[in-house]
């Protein structure tokens, strides 16, 4: 059973017909409001880079973020948070930040589906240049070389999500970690999470009508085991 099939089994997929819309994204924006998961979001991706702590010299140079993985008109289409790539390989990131709808296991769920989504469309991605056009964004790489390699699959969080998943009384935190590995192990690739500090972003902003969100690239981020 190839990848593509074993996904389609752990996500129940049910595939939609609709036609290929070559819509492209344009800018996004820097200077925001939000102090919450789109400040995360932009205070990673204007660092540049995050370092892992599992493994030594191990380094995350991020391109680009909520890129679209499905080409139609809908305004909410699926996009993936985060993508970089780490040594010699692509790096596919779902973001939390204090999230009390969306547990661990969901979060994985999502990220599989946007990677099944780049499986299915990533000649089309390529064809239509799917990049924003910001110029702190990378803009040089292709889709169809994030398959060539199995990317690292990423959860990463703020440390409040993670603590408020872990004390829920009807979860068993454990026992979606271990669903988490056994589907590593079933597809052959790696999905891991990682926790992240806090970030005051409310203080960031200082009541300002917009700002752009910062964080410290000299914290690496932990991984969850």
């Amino acid at each position: 059973m190839g990848i593509e099939e074993k996904l389609n089994k752990i996500l129940l997929v049910s595939e939609s017909n609709e036609l290929i819309h070559p819509s492209k994204p344009g800018k996004f924006a820097e200077e925001i409001k939000d102090t919450s998961e789109k400040a995360f979001q932009r205070a990673i991706l204007f660092a540049k880079y995050t370092k892992l702590n599992d493994k030594v010299n191990s380094v995350v140079n991020w391109y680009d973020i909520e890129l679209p993985v499905v080409l139609n008109k809908n305004s909410r289409r699926q996009c993936i948070d985060l993508i970089g790539y780490e040594t010699n390989r692509f790096v596919l990131c779902e973001l939390k930040y204090n999230n009390k709808k969306d547990s661990p296991i969901a979060a994985t769920r999502e990220l599989l589906e946007y990677y099944r989504l780049i499986l299915k469309n990533a000649e089309y991605l390529d064809k239509y240049s799917i990049h924003h056009s910001n110029d702190m964004c990378n803009k040089v790489w292709q889709w169809t070389s994030v398959l060539k390699d199995n990317p690292l699959l990423v959860i990463a969080a703020n440390e409040k999500y993670w603590k408020d998943w872990k004390k829920k009384k009807n979860l068993d935190f454990n026992k979606q970690l271990q669903e988490i590995k056994a589907w590593s192990i079933e597809l052959g690739i790696d999905i891991v999470l990682y926790n992240i500090e806090d970030i005051d972003f409310i203080g960031q902003k200082n009541k300002q009508s917009s700002y752009w969100p910062k964080l410290d690239t000299n914290r690496p981020w932990i991984r969850i085991n």
